[in-house]
């Protein structure tokens, strides 16, 4: 009897492991994605306002054909 339950509690700790390990990998990788993302939209962000900046000092500038 105490062997069986020592077999039966070494397996479900092992299950138990495996489905730590599952959730710990499932988790890396939403936070990955979701890194991903955020990284993916502060590089639009400071592409959009690079973008903005550079159009707001062409438009500042005088005409070259006005000099």
């Amino acid at each position: 009897m105490s062997r069986h339950y020592n077999k039966l509690h070494l397996t479900l700790l092992i299950r138990l492991g495996y489905v730590c390990l599952a959730s710990y990998y499932k988790k890396r990788d939403l936070i990955r994605k979701a890194g991903a993302v955020c990284l993916e939209r502060t590089g639009f962000q400071l592409t959009s306002m690079i973008n903005n900046h550079d159009k707001a000092l062409l438009s500042s500038r005088p005409d070259d054909a006005k000099i």
